[in-house]
């Protein structure tokens, strides 16, 4: 239905999954109207304590076995793009149900790490593993370095060309995007203006600024023009380099 009553919360990688060639992406990114984003988060890959690879350096020379879902979640296509483009010895293994899964595969020694591990977790439900060393950050895939991750470099550094740099920011762009909130195409104006201004009034308001902090969680919102923005930036890629990404990273 059209008429606001139905809502999407987008996974970052269903945004480019159009242009990455998904046969199942049936839809136009900048059809979507855009409401906005309650969070814009930073990622990283960490690993236990458990694997003999504890930085980033070290992947270079010995393998570091990373824990995944499927082909298009980031968990999968973020350490991908660190073997294809930057020369890691990753080995991705794929098939877990989710990212709490993976992380129990950790503990078990069963993998080395896992990527996309965001920090709003690591300031939140994992704040204690992080403490206590149970998860080791060894790059961050942000614009810019997050303090709970430490001294893990950021992967935009470790480009070695130009090219290489617009290609992870390609696919490491639209994870910091998070999740935006969008109506579908279509929506008359009226309930559309109305969806925007509940949603950033919401987002801003005092209840909902005490239960994120309550429950230790980011809230750093993007409206919908700068949601609509960010889409832009990532998607405006030179054909030839999505090209490339497809060749490097889908399955």
């Amino acid at each position: 239905p059209k008429d606001g009553s139905y809502l999407t919360i987008m996974l970052p990688t269903n945004a480019i999954a159009p242009a990455m060639g998904d046969k199942n992406a049936k839809w136009d990114t900048f059809k979507f109207n855009w409401l906005g984003n309650m969070a814009r988060d930073a990622a990283s890959c960490v690993v236990s304590p458990k694997s003999k690879v504890k930085s980033i350096k070290a992947a270079y020379t010995q393998e570091l076995t990373i824990g995944a879902t499927g082909p298009s979640s980031t968990t999968f296509q973020h350490p991908e793009a660190l073997k294809h483009i930057l020369g890691l010895k990753i080995k991705v293994i794929s098939g877990y149900t989710g990212t709490a899964p993976i992380r129990l595969a950790m503990e078990k020694g069963e993998v080395d790490g896992m990527c996309s591990f965001w920090a709003s977790l690591a300031e939140g439900p994992q704040a204690q593993d992080m403490k206590a060393g149970r998860l080791i950050p060894i790059v961050q895939t942000g614009s810019k370095k997050v303090p709970v991750f430490g001294d893990a470099p950021l992967v935009y550094d470790l480009a070695k060309t130009k090219e290489d740099k617009q290609v992870l920011q390609f696919i490491f762009g639209a994870a910091e995007i998070s999740r935006p909130f969008a109506a579908p195409p279509h929506i008359p104006a009226m309930q559309l203006a109305a969806l925007r201004g509940a949603f950033w009034k919401a987002v801003h308001s005092e209840a909902f600024r005490k239960a994120a902090a309550k429950a230790r969680l980011i809230v750093d919102p993007l409206d919908w023009q700068d949601t609509e923005a960010a889409f832009k930036a990532i998607l405006s890629t030179p054909k030839a380099l999505v090209e490339k990404t497809k060749q490097l990273i889908a399955k």
